[in-house]
């Protein structure tokens, strides 16, 4: 190369398809790659390295593991320019997008959209930047409320939506290019287990022990895990199992979790079969109210360190237990504990108690914390690590 010539700039292709996009030409991972990649070679720029999100949404930018890396190594210095499809690619929210950019920009490194071709370094490039955000955010929420309104018709005509809840599995009666219309049908083998709960619980067996009995039997959950007195419970309060539809008696789960109750579920009859009859329903839901009144409150004061303190055996939480015991002289002596959480909730197939006396642990605790606290280079170390962490979050 000749002296003063400048070197091609390196540039880091980053693609991604995400589960709601249809793969087709201009949206698919090999048409990016091929026409990026091309794009590159026609400006005599080198392809650093190309970044690839298999079916990753857009909605959020931690839990994009390759986008992740792309930033590290811009920080690093390891390219000159990052190079996308469209800018829907990189971010659906306007937010996350600006973010993005901010900490390219940080680091000297530019960012440009093949479909959307503006220089980001000016100020109409930055103002083209922010109002493309705004339509590709803009674009995700029309998508999200066509399918939401799509699968509220659905739950309304007694279709179910989403994976099939064990005891049933999901099949395909219908499908096109564009479409695909599945319903449920009975899967035998788990719809045993369902009428096991059930017909046990009316019997008067409480969720511990129905749990604790179908893993020892070696039964497990539709995803291969323990039964646990809350997918017990779970079980036990679901209306697909009478033939009924119940849906969207939460919004916005994924950030709002059951904080996100919707004030008008959809409930429906269902054109799926019933698994078991109306009559055992109503005779656990009978038997469920009546232990609901019942005080469940077992427990006062505070359990400081339940959920931080770990079981030696399984490494499950452990929670807060006790136990009655009177003395010699008729005296009622409760004794608090930390015991595992997967026994209590799982039973004895799946761990033992290991109980540790509450206030031996958490004096142990308290006295190591106030260790810590007298040596100010510990606690350095702590900020530091925590500050570390940060700065590598760019959200």
């Amino acid at each position: 190369m000749l002296e003063g010539q400048l070197l091609p700039l390196k540039v880091a292709l980053y693609v991604r398809v995400s589960t709601d996009d249809q793969v087709e030409h201009g949206f698919s991972l090999d048409a990016q790659v091929s026409n990026l990649t091309n794009y590159c070679h026609m400006l005599n720029r080198i392809v650093y390295k190309v970044y690839i999100e298999s079916g990753i949404s857009g909605k959020n930018i931690t839990d994009r593991h390759e986008l992740q890396i792309m930033l590290k190594d811009a920080q690093e210095g390891k390219f000159d320019e990052v190079l996308v499809w469209k800018i829907s690619r990189l971010a659906r929210k306007n937010i996350d997008l600006l973010h993005i950019v901010e900490h390219l920009n940080k680091y000297n490194v530019n960012f440009r959209s093949f479909s959307e071709n503006f220089d980001t370094n000016s100020p109409s490039g930055k103002l083209t930047l922010q109002m493309m955000g705004s339509i590709a955010e803009f674009e995700r929420n029309t998508i999200i409320e066509n399918v939401k309104m799509g699968l509220n018709q659905r739950a309304r005509m007694g279709k179910h939506n989403a994976k099939a809840p064990i005891g049933y599995k999901v099949i395909t009666i219908n499908e096109t290019a564009r479409n695909r219309e599945t319903e449920i049908e009975i899967l035998q083998d788990e719809a045993k287990i369902v009428r096991r709960i059930f017909e046990e619980y009316a019997t008067g067996r409480g969720l511990k022990a129905i749990a604790n009995s179908l893993n020892h039997d070696k039964y497990t959950t539709k995803i291969g895990n323990p039964f646990s007195t809350c997918a017990v419970k779970d079980i036990l309060d679901n209306p697909v199992y009478i033939g009924k539809i119940r849906y969207k008696r939460y919004e916005n789960w994924s950030e709002k979790r059951r904080k996100g109750k919707s004030a008008d579920p959809i409930y429906s009859d269902g054109v799926h079969p019933a698994i078991i009859t109306e009559e055992l329903w109503n005779k656990v839901h009978y038997l469920k109210e009546q232990k609901s009144k019942v005080s469940m409150k077992r427990f006062s004061g505070d359990y400081l360190l339940t959920g931080l303190i770990r079981c030696p055996q399984c490494g499950g939480a452990m929670t807060a237990s006790r136990t009655n015991n009177k003395s010699k002289d008729g005296t009622l002596v409760i004794r608090m504990y930390y015991s595992c959480g997967n026994f209590r909730s799982k039973g004895s197939s799946v761990c033992s108690a290991n109980s540790v006396r509450k206030v031996d642990a958490e004096s142990y605790v308290f006295d190591r914390l106030k260790q810590v606290l007298t040596k100010p280079q510990i606690l350095t170390g702590i900020v530091q690590s925590i500050n570390d962490r940060k700065i590598k979050c760019i959200c």
